[in-house]
């Protein structure tokens, strides 16, 4: 698989991270940021080009990619902040790459959408004969790309493969990921600086983690089955837990005891909605691509160790 050509935008953030270090050694590898920048933990090889999507040059770069893997976009925060950017962003730089494709090369196009697109917050049984009805524009433009690749790929530009990710969960590459507002990693923050898990709200509501590993698992079987894969196909890419927020803080309360033997308290907010069972089901992705392992409790255990190595 040496031969094989990646792309990975939103190469620094937290999953993209992941992704390059996993990928790295296997594959050929073109990174893209918004950073001007990369940080020390990526260890640049001949095998690994550095450029912004602005550059003018990317039809040239993208000649004889094999595998695009979309993670750039902005946070939800930064979304209702500024909406416009938002559809530059998510949506535009998504079209530009998307038009510079060769039609010739069969590049598979992997698009990390959201969970989110469905709703918020997510409640009941959840999967993909769901309708999306959420109106958030982190949301919006995640949806509006999907409907971009669905017609790209109706023309034959490339293969698109639609994730719709839930809350993953472990630790980033570098230090300077910004990740640490993301619901497991402040509570393994606060685990280390603080000697306590703090929750904003009253730990009632649902959400679904899915470990990191098991989505690194998932884009290498992608890799490998993409000659068979249809030209559109979407997937919820979940974690087999569906857990309150006060489940998840009682696992990280349970790793942080046996990683160092101290017992830290859970503290709740008083706000907070009520907690409605979710399920976010991920069958249509283990029935096309087999069954994965979620090891959840070993990523929160690796969490918690860079952040005590760290903070």
């Amino acid at each position: 698989m040496v031969d094989t050509k990646i792309l990975i935008t939103g190469a620094t953030g937290y999953l993209g991270g992941r992704i390059y270090q996993q990928l790295n050694n296997e594959f050929q590898i073109i990174l893209s940021s918004r950073k001007k920048k990369l940080p020390i933990e990526y260890n640049l090889n001949t095998k690994v080009t550095f450029f912004n999507l602005q550059d003018s040059d990317i039809k040239e770069i993208l000649k004889d990619v094999d595998v695009i893997i979309h993670l750039a976009s902005m946070n939800a925060r930064e979304c209702q902040e500024n909406i416009l950017d938002a559809y530059e962003v998510n949506v535009n730089n998504s079209i530009r790459i998307l038009q510079n494709i060769n039609p010739s090369q069969k590049t598979l196009f992997i698009y990390f959408s959201t969970a989110h697109v469905y709703n918020s917050p997510l409640e009941g049984y959840i999967d993909e004969s769901n309708i999306p009805n959420n109106t958030h524009p982190y949301s919006t433009t995640r949806k509006t790309v999907e409907d971009v690749l669905k017609y790209f790929s109706s023309i034959n530009i490339c293969k698109s493969l639609v994730f719709r990710l839930s809350n993953a969960v472990g630790r980033p590459l570098s230090k300077e990921t910004d990740c640490w507002e993301l619901f497991c990693n402040n509570l393994c923050m606060n685990a280390v600086k603080k000697k306590n898990l703090i929750l904003s709200s009253n730990g009632l509501a649902q959400r679904n983690f899915v470990s990191i590993k098991k989505i690194l698992n998932v884009i290498l079987r992608s890799i490998k089955i993409k000659d068979d894969l249809d030209s559109f196909e979407i997937f919820n890419l979940g974690g087999d837990s569906n857990l309150s927020l006060y489940g998840m803080a009682e696992l990280i309360q349970e790793q942080y005891n046996k990683i160092y033997g101290e017992s830290i308290p859970i503290i709740l907010g008083k706000e907070g909605i009520e907690g409605k069972p979710l399920t976010f089901s991920s069958m249509k992705l283990s029935s096309r691509f087999g069954s994965f392992l979620d090891p959840l409790n070993e990523e929160i255990e690796e969490l918690l160790k860079f952040s005590h190595k760290i903070f």
